[in-house]
């Protein structure tokens, strides 16, 4: 569920004839529907793909913020933003638009709906995401200056409040009694065990480390290394540890169907939706 907006507004950039994977252009100033259905796409992107401030420790900004209260946040930025959706004439749009505003209704309908369940915690780890696969994405971080290896370093040094504070978020979904199928979670031990490097040049973290762009001075090269090496003995491996003695393995159910969600009936309404190929017609 926590997926749905940002695939939201990635459809509707992509109907629109923006590519998804950068953020949308603000080239349409006029006061017109279709300039205002930009704006608040524009507005929606940069919610969920802010960038962190050079410099900052803050997990929250690094990483993610996974407590309950940023949910609240989500779900109110959602309905802040359909109310503005509805507020743009429809009719008064072309094709193409039309089609990214119902794309981009239907999805904040969507996760407004889910957030009613308490059940939306399942989508918060299994073997296919989840903290424990970081290092994956770290492996192709690239950057042309020292700045964003500074800030992957950062990254590294804010491990441990970040899975700390996601650890929080997995025991307050098992007390509301929301557990995962053991099936969708068998490979998450030996998952982050991958991140847990004794020798820490061998850690998936340190792989943006090991060619750095000549742009970047030499003297320059060595101290990030050496920092990311420190970063990754010191807060990483300690971190990976202590999330894996909390696995939830031992809360995981051994019947994966829907009954065994406390909220039941109104999840099966909702996940009847996520396999609708097209949104309902209006």
């Amino acid at each position: 569920m926590r997926h749905a907006l940002t695939l939201a507004i990635a459809l509707a950039f992509a109907s629109s004839g923006v590519i998804a994977a950068a953020p949308p252009s603000s080239a349409q100033t006029a006061n017109t529907p279709a300039a205002q259905l930009h704006a608040l796409f524009d507005k929606a992107w940069n919610e969920q793909h802010a960038e962190p401030p050079a410099g900052t420790t803050d997990y929250k900004l690094l990483w993610g913020d996974p407590s309950i209260a940023y949910e609240k946040e989500q779900l109110a930025r959602s309905k802040t933003n359909l109310a503005a959706l509805k507020k743009i004439d429809r009719s008064k749009l072309d094709p193409t638009d039309q089609l990214s505003w119902r794309l981009f209704q239907y999805q904040l309908d969507d996760a407004i709906a889910a957030a009613a369940y308490p059940d939306d915690a399942q989508s918060l780890i299994t073997q296919l995401w989840g903290p424990q696969l970081a290092g994956i994405d770290f492996k192709d971080a690239r950057y042309d200056n020292a700045t964003g290896y500074e800030t992957l370093i950062h990254k590294l040094n804010a491990v441990g409040p970040y899975l700390a504070a996601f650890t929080e978020r997995l025991q307050q979904a098992v007390a509301q009694g929301v557990t995962q199928p053991r099936a969708v979670m068998e490979r998450v031990p030996d998952e982050i065990k991958a991140n847990i490097a004794d020798d820490p040049t061998q850690s998936p973290f340190y792989a943006p480390f090991k060619n750095l762009p000549e742009s970047i001075p030499a003297d320059q090269q060595a101290k990030l290394q050496r920092e990311a090496r420190d970063a990754i003995t010191r807060a990483v491996n300690p971190a990976y540890k202590k999330f894996l003695s909390s696995s939830r393995m031992t809360t995981c159910r051994t019947r994966a169907p829907v009954p065994a969600y406390p909220t039941c009936p109104g999840v099966r309404t909702i996940t009847r939706t996520w396999f609708a190929t097209t949104p309902p017609p209006t």
